[in-house]
């Protein structure tokens, strides 16, 4: 058993402007190194380049009360895949696909009701290439500035060899309790 630490420094950059229609855009960029810098220890994840783009829009102008819609793409570049492909059996890396650029899409629908002490919403998860989601809606109920209870439950699906479909026989609900102090 080799159990590791892999060290992970991360350099990026963000921006974010309200765009047309009242669109909060925004960006991000991000190199991800790691010790193996070539990419040939199958050990060791690989350097990869990250990128999310997105926006949130709040639909009290369509008359949808306190509703906001937020979508995001994020998508992950893997460098040295050729030496992925060279280690196939035991690289930590290793997509049987050999798709090697990662797209997720994520979308989030909130509400708020009660002076924003009651907040119902729905995520959706989605790894376009392996076609995976999870669908997770959730109601928080912020009881005082300090507590809140959260109802929520998170149903997967997708291949069992997919980053999220792995868990598709393991939805589950749940209730939280936090307290801040």
């Amino acid at each position: 058993l080799d159990v590791h630490y892999d060290e992970l420094d991360v350099f990026g950059v963000e921006a974010s402007k309200v765009v047309f229609g009242g669109i909060n855009g925004r960006f991000e960029t991000a190199y991800y190194l790691t010790k193996d810098v070539k990419g040939t220890d199958p050990n060791v994840k690989n350097n990869r380049i990250g990128t999310l783009i997105g926006g949130d829009r709040g639909l009290s102008d369509f008359g949808l009360g306190n509703l906001n819609l937020n979508m995001q793409l994020k998508t992950i570049f893997m460098l040295g895949k050729d030496d992925i492909k060279k280690n196939q059996m035991i690289d930590n890396d290793y997509n049987e696909n050999s798709a090697y650029i990662k797209n997720t899409a994520i979308i989030k629908l909130e509400d708020k009701f009660r002076s924003d002490t009651i907040i119902p919403s729905v995520k959706f998860i989605w790894n376009i290439e392996d076609q995976d989601y999870a669908i997770m809606p959730a109601l928080d109920y912020i009881y005082k500035d300090n507590t809140t209870l959260t109802l929520g439950y998170n149903i997967y699906d997708g291949k069992e060899s997919t980053q999220i479909g792995q868990f598709r026989k393991n939805d589950y609900g749940y209730i939280k309790i936090q307290y801040n102090f």
